[in-house]
């Protein structure tokens, strides 16, 4: 049997170690946003970044200064890369991953144009680059959403050509603006090294903090559960060595996207997170144009 002071003592300890477990989750809740979002890294402005990765000119790009203005008032930036002939051209909307601003994307957005032979739209969003605001997983949906307005407003490129490309988090806010946008009539869906939920991703990067992960998580990103409701064909890449977002939770998103009309998976041998467009350009980009090419026809067939 405990003595009084054991005891007490024991209730004390019991006390600062749930004071310290509450008080980490409350910080790690107040914070996550600064973990998950990085604009600043390595650098936030695409004119601090070394020459070639500045501006599109430095890249020998046609193209557009944008600027929208999203519902709640906050201003982005982005640039509109263009082919030679951007109305007879597809246009591909980037929606990048959670680090960088968008002239660190400028090698990847040269090789859509020469080899894909597509136009190109990035916008930094909220707090990236020289867009306004800070990140959060609302402020990203709601620029999602101001962006596909905006590309399906422009007269100089064909509208009826229009794919959404998103990378790791870039993915997630792809997903979110088809199923919640007013139903933009996109030719298909792009999808590199995407993940299936925040909730999973803690599991996986964070996995002794996924028992408390229902209290603490702010950001949610539920991919796998907005799948199923995109109704336009799917090109999942994926990258066989990606160190941080499991091949296998790519291989569920595809399984569950069953309103897609086309879907197809491919797998980059040896691709991280970060590198697979670069390690497999050929399949890589050779994807994308079949994929494209499908879709066009996919567009073309009577309904029946």
């Amino acid at each position: 049997m405990l003595s009084k002071p054991v005891k007490k003592l024991l209730i004390v300890s019991a006390s600062i170690a749930t004071s310290v477990l509450v008080g980490g989750g409350f910080l790690l809740w107040l914070l996550q946003d600064k973990l998950i979002y990085f604009p600043n890294f390595p650098d936030k402005l695409p004119s601090n970044n070394p020459y070639g990765y500045r501006s599109p000119d430095e890249q020998g790009f046609e193209y557009d200064d944008v600027k929208i203005q999203t519902p709640d008032g906050v201003k982005l930036h982005g640039w509109l890369t263009k082919t030679t002939h951007p109305k007879e051209s597809p246009t591909i909307v980037v929606f990048q991953g959670n680090a960088g601003n968008i002239g660190d994307r400028l090698p990847f957005l040269k090789e859509l144009n020469n080899v894909v032979g597509a136009n190109t739209l990035i916008v930094g969003y909220r707090g990236y680059s020289y867009s306004e605001g800070t990140p959060s997983e609302k402020g990203l949906q709601t620029d999602s959403l101001a962006i596909m307005e905006h590309v399906f407003t422009r007269t100089d490129i064909d509208t009826k050509r229009i794919y959404v490309l998103g990378t790791s988090i870039g993915g997630a806010v792809g997903i979110y603006a088809l199923t919640r946008g007013k139903g933009y009539n996109v030719a298909g869906l792009i999808l590199e090294n995407t993940f299936t939920s925040m909730a999973d991703m803690v599991d996986q990067v964070m996995p002794r903090l996924a028992p408390f992960k229902g209290l603490i998580l702010a950001n949610h990103w539920k991919s796998l559960d907005l799948i199923g409701k995109v109704k336009v064909p799917i090109l999942f890449i994926s990258g066989t060595a990606d160190e941080l977002v499991p091949p296998e939770q790519m291989e569920k998103l595809f399984d569950s996207a069953k309103e897609s009309p086309l879907k197809e998976l491919v797998e980059i041998d040896g691709g991280t997170h970060n590198d697979t467009w670069y390690v497999g350009r050929n399949e890589y980009f050779k994807g994308i144009i079949d994929f494209i090419a499908k879709c066009d026809i996919l567009k073309k067939t009577p309904k029946l």
